[in-house]
């Protein structure tokens, strides 16, 4: 009715993301696998252990195996070939790549990649391998959402407004470094993320905007809600494994498995998955960790109890928010803001260089992995510490997710004053404080069985500052506002890999920081503002806004990317960008037209947004071991000047 308004909506919304050699994918950008049986009659596959009459999982980036009929150990054009990618062609798949070191003239040492030959037993070169794009990354979401909304004006001093959401995500992540492969994988040397999810979220607010004669009070309060659904890794206790029932029976008494021998379907896909931690056979295995127990409390160890992961938390926060308008005289008025405010962490921080080793929902493409009967399945992921679900061996100390994450809390206040000194002028003073805790950090862990780093809640920061502005209302038909902003943002670490690199510095350099608040990246102490609007009656308007701001900082450090003073200590030159639109309109009968014109960037300022941290400038690398094409870096300037002339035409009035 006319003091109520509700509404309801559901909303499916899918996400893809991906990035590779385009050669190596299928249609929906996938890698993908086939299962292949190497014929009765191949008497020569080249790798020894690969007979006739085995299957055999090929994936998409490896190269097709053949029949190596005049034993020279690669595919000639005599050789019978398996043309799995179905291109009427062979296909000797992706290699390792070699850097060209005498790139234009010896300057690039590593950034450009060369063509590299393929030699056959005899020492020829019979086929070229070109350089390739060698990761691979495809994310995909499918979120499910429905939200509701309430506005009710009960009377005359009471506004109520009411709302809540829920959403279903399932997330898919799947990412080879160093995408490499050979005939059957004999050159598959990437590492593997692979994992899925399926988090929720709720919110909930309700609000109440009360109007007296005097003062305006707005009370609002919000719950928020996160379910990530999946377990937690603890590096403080040992890591164990979980197993139980036989492997398979070994009915001819040789060692391995053979097709017919009864095994236990631990995976429930039908297979056999080959050997694994067990020694031998299918894997009935889960991950936890071991306590040690002294039982007769005599200060003795005397039994090691296993104990599964515990499961990650539900998060639920309650932020209240108060806001206060109260006008002084006819002409001023004040506000007051108070309110807390929380984000949850991006997913990808919970899930973190995850490896489910091929046992995962995604991609659909490689399901069927998991149906290799060959024993190479793990070997395809290589997550060497599976079913723990993170990986480990390829990385360096690598920072793993934490499905146990809480969300970024943020105490913000406010206060202001409005005033029109006269009829056409307008000013306003603001000042600010906040405060950010939990913010996510890489803490490093001396683990058993090895060394790696979780992310974690810890880091702190707060911001503050004000802000001025005095504008002229529209009159002689333009308008204009000029403004001035004074912040400062500080905080214990300057980013989320902060302590992690304190680590490593310590270790390799000997350097200890201070305990300190240091400057945070994205301060910027001071800020002008100017808006101007002009509007003729004849059809002509033009709009210039623009922003000279303070350099954004950096760490000075030497060669080596040793510190030279305090992280963020240095400046970058300061910024300035001025854009302009303008427009003139014509009518001719029923007909509207409009020529436009838009500059972004009206001076051509060169702004530099990123330097090189041990010169300071934005093309330059005192590192001796920086190539000259390295320090082109056009990411480190803004855009520069673009100008738009269009045409407009419309019917109506």
């Amino acid at each position: 009715n006319k003091d109520m308004y509700f509404n309801i909506r559901y909303s499916e919304f899918d996400n893809e993301n991906w990035e590779g050699h385009p050669e190596f994918l299928n249609d929906n950008h996938e890698l993908y696998s086939v299962i292949w049986e190497v014929p009765d009659d191949w008497y020569n596959t080249v790798v020894e252990d690969r007979e006739d009459g085995f299957d055999y999982v090929w994936m998409s980036n490896y190269a097709e195996p053949f029949n190596d009929i005049d034993s020279n150990g690669v595919f000639s054009g005599g050789d019978d070939y398996a043309d799995l990618n179905n291109d009427n062609k062979y296909s000797i798949g992706s290699g390792v790549n070699y850097y060209d070191g005498d790139a234009y003239g010896g300057i690039s040492n590593y950034e450009f990649l060369i063509e590299t030959p393929i030699y056959d037993l005899n020492g020829d070169s019979v086929a070229t391998r070109m350089p390739y794009y060698n990761n691979y990354e495809n994310y995909k979401s499918k979120t499910k959402s429905i939200h509701g909304s309430l506005t009710w004006q009960i009377n005359s001093m009471h506004q109520l407004k009411s709302g809540f959401e829920k959403k279903n995500y399932n997330l898919n992540y799947f990412m080879m470094s160093g995408l490499s492969g050979g005939l059957y994988g004999a050159q598959n040397s990437q590492s593997v993320e692979l994992w899925d999810s399926n988090p929720v979220t709720y919110s909930f607010y309700i609000q109440d905007k009360m109007e007296f004669l005097d003062l305006i009070v707005n009370l609002g309060y919000r719950m928020d809600r996160l379910e990530p659904n999946s377990l937690m890794p603890n590096p403080e206790k040992p890591l164990a494994y979980w197993f139980e029932g036989d492997s398979f029976t070994d009915q001819n008494e040789n060692g391995i498995w053979d097709e017919g021998e009864e095994f236990i379907d631990c995976q429930n896909n039908g297979y056999y998955n080959g050997p694994g931690l067990s020694g031998a056979g299918d894997i009935c295995s889960d991950w936890g960790f071991m306590t040690e127990m002294d039982l007769n409390e005599d200060g003795v160890t005397d039994t090691l109890i296993f104990q599964y992961p515990s499961k990650a938390k539900n998060k639920t926060k309650f932020s209240p928010r108060i806001g206060i308008g109260y006008p002084i005289t006819d002409n001023t008025a004040f506000h007051f803001s108070y309110g807390q405010f929380y984000q949850y962490p991006e997913f990808a921080y919970l899930y973190w260089y995850a490896n489910s080793n091929g046992y995962s929902d995604i991609p659909e493409s490689i399901s069927n992995i998991q149906g290799e009967i060959d024993g190479i399945g793990s070997g395809v992921f290589g997550n060497n510490m599976y079913p723990f679900p993170y990986d480990l061996g390829d990385w360096y100390i690598p920072t793993v997710g934490s499905p146990d994450l809480e969300p970024e809390t943020t105490i913000a206040y406010e206060f202001g004053l409005r005033t029109r000194p006269t009829a056409d002028y307008l000013v306003s003073f603001t000042v600010y404080y906040k405060d950010m805790y939990d913010y996510i950090a890489s803490v490093v862990y001396d683990a058993d069985p090895t060394e790696y780093a979780r992310f974690e809640n810890m880091d702190y920061a707060n911001s503050k500052g004000f802000e001025i502005s005095i504008s002229q209302l529209m009159k002689n038909n333009y308008s204009w506002t000029i403004g001035y902003s004074f912040n400062r943002a500080e905080g214990n670490a300057e980013n989320e890999f902060a302590h992690w690199y304190e680590m490593y510095y310590a270790s390799v350099y000997g350097t200890f920081p201070a305990r300190k608040t240091v400057v945070m990246p994205w301060d910027q102490p001071h800020t002008f503002n100017l808006n101007f609007n002009y509007v003729h009656p004849i059809g002509l308007g033009l709009n210039v806004i623009g922003n000279i701001g303070s350099g954004l900082p950096y760490t000075p450090t030497d060669a080596r990317g040793r510190n030279l003073d305090e992280i963020n200590s240095g400046r970058m030159p300061y910024t300035a960008n001025f854009d302009l639109k303008a427009y003139y309109d014509y009518n001719y009968k029923d007909i509207n037209i409009r020529f436009f014109s838009d500059i972004s960037n009206l001076f051509n300022k060169k702004n530099i947004l990123n330097v090189f941290n041990d010169s300071g400038e934005p093309d330059e690398s005192l590192d001796p071991g920086t190539s000259q094409i390295y320090e082109f870096q056009p990411g480190f300037y803004g855009s520069p000047r673009h100008i738009e002339i269009g045409l407009e035409i419309g019917r109506g009035k």
